[in-house]
C-alpha cells in the first residue's frame, strides 16, 4: 500500500480530447540508502463520448534524468471517462534523495500510436517527497578550559547513535554510540594542552563533527564550531608585592606622603616580586597607576622595574600585572596624600595717583596654601618686575612684603618704578608682573597695566594744558595742547618739532609743512663777471639741511654787505642745493664780513 500518492491534472495530447494523467505512489523510503520507492502511472481518457481511440504505440516515462518505455496495444483503447481512465504505463524505481534528505521530482510523460494519430510532446508533473531522516545536529555548548564538556545530540529517529569527534587545540578526543547526549572529560594534560592553545586570549573556538549512523550505516555527518574560553579568574598571573616611594621628602620628610600634583612616586618590582604567569601565557608589562595617571613598563624576568609617575594626586598607588591574553592581576598600596594648591593671584590692578601723577600703586588679593607638609611649613614671598609696554624685557625683580590671612594675601601699596620711589615717567605706559613664590617652589602671577599719565585737562596758575601736563617755561596765560586746537571746527596747524641741524635752524608743523632758516658767511667775493651793463660772480651753492625734506617748495636768498650794492639774482634749485649769483651795476668785490641768509620752506612727511 501507498504512503502516499501524487495526481496531476489533465495533461494535453496531440488530441484535443484525449488527456494524460502522471500518478506517483510512494511506496517505502530507506534511512540506510537515503532513496525512495515509487511508482509512476500514466493515465489516458477521452472527454467526449462515442469515440475510441487505439493502436499499436509506446508510451514513454522519464524520472530523476532516466527514461523508461512500455508498449501499447490494440486491446488498450482509450474511451471516454470521468476518471482516470486507462493505464497504459506502469513502472515502481528508486529514487534517490540529496546529502540532507530531500528530494523534488519531475516526472514526464508522453504517447505514440502512429496508427491513431495520436502524440503529443513531453508534460511533466513535479512532486517533493518526504524528507529522509538524516545527519543529527549537536549542540554547540562554550567550552570552558578546565570543566567537562557536554553536548546534546537533537536526531531524527531514535534510532539513531553516534559518533562524536571534538577539534580542539591539539586534542582530538571521540566518543561513540552516542544517542542523544555525551560528555567529554578531559584530564590534567588534556586541560594544560588547552591552555596551551590559547596563549594570547582567553577565547578561542572548536570544532565538533557529529556522524549518525542508522543500523551500523552511516546516513550522514554535520559539523558545528563552539566557543572554546578560558576563565580568566583562574588563570590570573600571581603576582602580590611591590615598593613604592614619593619625591619631596625636602618638604614632607616621609617617603609614604604624596604632596598632591607636586610628588613624583616611584614604583619598584624586584626581581624576587616580579609576576609569574599562569595556564599557558606569557607575562607581558607592568601597568603603575597613582589616581587617573598611569605609566607602563616591559616585564622582565633579570631584575629590577621602576615606574615613575609624576605629579601624583592619589594616594592610591596600584599596579597591574598584565599577561599575554590581557588578564591583569593587581596590587594597590595606600599612601597619604597631603593636599596642595599653588599660590594664585585673584586679581590684580595698578593706579597713578590722580590719574597722571608718576606715583602709582598696586593692588592686589589671592589665595595659598597656608599649612605644614610635615617637614616644612609653607612660606609665601612677592615681587614684581616692570617693563616699557613696547619694550622685550622686564626690570630687575623688586621685593615687595604681603599681607597674610590665613589662606589669602593681599598688597596695597606704591611701588617703584623707572623714576625710582618718584614712580613712573607719565608719558610712557608699563607692564607690571606680580610673582608670587611658596616653599615648593610653585609660583602664581598677574599682569598690569599702568597707563600713561595724561589728564583731559591740567590747570595751574599760569594756564591750561588740555590733553597733557603743563610743559615748564612756558609764558603764563597760554594754553597749551598736546595735539593741536580747532577754532570753529577748523584745526590750526601747530608746531611738533623744531630744533638746529648742519646749521640751519627748522619747525616742523603738524600739517607736514617744514621752514627752515639760516645765515652763511661768504666772505669777499669777485663780481667781475659783465653781461649786459652787468656784473655777477661765480654760481655759489647754499646746501639743504640733511634728511629733513621731502620736498622743496621754495627758496629765498637774501645777501648783505655794508658799503656795497648788490643782488641775489638767478637762484636754481636742485636736489640738495640752491644755486644762486651775486650782481651789481659795477665791478665790485664783497668785503670779508659779507653774508648771505636763505630761507627754505617745504614737506617733513
Amino acid at each position: 500500500m501507498a504512503i502516499r500518492t501524487y495526481l496531476s491534472g489533465d495533461l494535453p495530447t496531440s488530441n484535443q480530447y484525449i488527456k494524460m494523467r502522471i500518478e506517483v505512489l510512494l511506496n517505502s523510503q530507506s534511512i540506510e540508502s537515503n532513496t525512495s520507492s515509487i511508482t509512476v502511472n500514466l493515465y489516458y481518457r477521452r472527454t467526449n463520448t462515442g469515440y475510441t481511440t487505439y493502436g499499436t504505440g509506446t508510451c514513454y516515462m522519464e524520472a530523476d534524468g532516466v527514461q523508461y518505455t512500455q508498449a501499447v496495444s490494440p486491446s488498450q483503447k482509450i474511451v471516454y471517462s470521468t476518471g482516470n481512465g486507462i493505464c497504459l504505463f506502469t513502472r515502481t524505481i528508486t529514487i534517490s534523495h540529496d546529502v540532507s534528505g530531500n528530494k523534488w521530482l519531475n516526472v514526464w510523460g508522453k504517447i505514440s500510436i502512429p496508427g491513431a494519430n495520436l502524440g503529443g510532446e513531453w508534460q511533466s508533473f513535479g512532486v517533493t517527497l518526504p524528507s529522509i531522516p538524516r545527519a543529527s545536529t549537536p549542540s554547540s555548548l562554550v567550552l570552558t578550559v578546565g570543566e567537562a564538556l557536554t553536548i546534546d545530540i537533537s536526531r531524527a529517529s531514535a534510532s539513531f547513535t553516534h559518533d562524536l569527534y571534538l577539534y580542539a587545540g591539539d586534542l582530538t578526543p571521540v566518543l561513540r554510540g552516542v544517542a542523544t547526549s555525551g560528555t567529554f572529560i578531559f584530564s590534567t594534560a588534556d586541560v594544560e594542552a588547552l591552555y596551551a592553545s590559547l596563549p594570547n586570549s582567553n577565547t578561542g573556538s572548536y570544532g565538533l563533527v557529529c556522524v549518525t549512523y542508522s543500523g551500523g550505516v552511516e546516513v550522514g555527518r554535520k559539523t558545528v564550531y563552539g566557543t572554546m574560553r578560558i576563565d580568566p579568574s583562574r588563570s590570573l598571573p600571581v603576582f602580590s608585592s611591590f615598593t613604592f616611594a614619593a619625591s619631596r621628602e625636602d618638604l614632607t620628610g616621609d617617603a609614604s606622603k604624596i604632596l598632591s600634583g607636586e610628588s613624583t612616586v616611584t614604583v619598584t618590582i624586584s626581581k624576587e616580586d616580579r609576576a609569574i604567569s599562569n595556564t599557558g601565557a606569557s607575562m607581558v608589562k607592568y601597568i603603575a597607576s597613582v589616581g587617573n595617571a598611569s605609566v607602563e613598563a616591559p616585564w622582565d624576568e633579570t631584575g629590577e622595574i621602576k615606574l615613575e609617575i609624576p605629579k601624583a594626586e592619589s594616594g592610591s598607588i596600584s599596579v597591574a600585572a598584565v599577561d599575554s591574553r590581557g588578564n591583569q592581576t593587581i596590587v594597590t598600596k595606600l599612601g597619604t596624600l597631603i593636599p596642595y594648591s599653588p599660590p594664585r593671584v585673584s586679581s590684580i590692578t595698578t593706579q597713578r595717583a590722580n590719574s597722571v601723577d608718576s606715583a602709582v600703586s598696586l593692588q592686589a588679593q589671592g589665595v595659598w596654601d597656608n599649612k605644614s607638609f610635615g617637614l616644612v611649613t609653607n612660606t609665601l614671598s612677592a615681587q614684581y618686575r616692570y617693563k616699557l609696554t613696547t619694550a622685550q624685557e622686564y626690570s630687575d625683580p623688586i621685593a615687595i612684603a604681603l599681607t597674610i590671612n590665613e589662606d589669602s594675601w593681599q598688597f596695597n601699596d606704591t611701588i617703584s618704578g623707572d623714576l625710582g620711589v618718584d614712580g613712573f615717567t607719565i608719558t610712557s605706559s608699563f607692564d607690571v608682573l606680580l610673582e608670587i613664590t611658596d616653599a615648593v617652589p610653585v609660583s602664581g602671577s598677574g599682569q598690569s597695566l599702568v597707563d600713561r599719565g595724561i589728564p583731559t585737562m591740567h590747570m595751574t596758575q599760569d594756564g591750561i594744558s588740555v590733553g597733557q601736563m603743563m610743559p615748564e617755561g612756558l609764558p603764563e596765560g597760554v594754553v597749551n595742547a598736546a595735539t593741536g586746537f580747532a577754532v570753529n571746527g577748523s584745526t590750526l596747524d601747530y608746531i611738533v618739532d623744531n630744533g638746529v641741524t648742519d646749521g640751519w635752524t627748522y619747525r616742523k608743523w603738524a600739517s607736514g609743512i617744514i621752514e627752515c632758516w639760516t645765515k652763511e658767511t661768504i666772505g669777499a667775493v669777485q663780481i667781475s663777471n659783465l653781461a649786459v651793463y652787468q656784473y655777477y660772480t661765480n654760481t655759489m651753492y647754499l646746501y639743504y639741511p640733511v634728511g629733513l625734506f621731502t620736498s622743496v617748495t621754495h627758496v629765498n636768498i637774501s645777501a648783505f654787505n655794508s658799503g656795497r650794492v648788490f643782488t641775489v639774482a638767478n637762484l636754481w634749485m636742485y636736489s640738495v642745493s640752491v644755486g644762486y649769483r651775486l650782481m651789481s651795476g659795477y665791478e665790485t668785490e664783497t668785503n670779508s664780513d659779507a653774508y648771505v641768509t636763505g630761507y627754505i620752506v617745504g614737506k617733513w612727511k
